[in-house]
């Protein structure tokens, strides 16, 4: 049972290439399990190292967009180099950790 001043914090992952309707509704509903929620938009190059595809908008522009979205707290960049994702989840220290449908753990 959450107590009732403490915070909960989410962390979300994701690409969030040209923004649509479903990422919106992703960030909506990562929301709602807690009281803040911390977004990490992939880089460039560990898109194209994870999904074998070239995002339409540069990372920046991405950013730029998540940060815009009601609800968001924070939004990041992730890690420069893939296998120190890690880092960042231990820097955030979220209570809880969201993934999309096509993201594996």
């Amino acid at each position: 049972m959450r107590q009732a001043n403490k915070k909960t914090r989410v962390l979300a992952f994701g690409t969030f290439d040209l923004l649509h309707p479903g990422h919106h509704s992703f960030l909506q509903q990562a929301k709602k399990l807690g009281t803040e929620l911390m977004v990490v938009v992939a880089r460039y190059k560990n898109v194209r190292l994870l999904k074998g595809i070239t995002p339409a908008q540069e990372e920046r522009l991405r950013l730029q967009a998540v940060r815009a979205i009601p609800g968001v707290h924070k939004a990041m960049l992730g890690e420069q180099n893939f296998d120190h994702r890690y880092r960042l989840v231990k820097r955030v220290k979220p209570d809880i950790i969201v993934l999309g449908y096509d993201q594996h753990p």
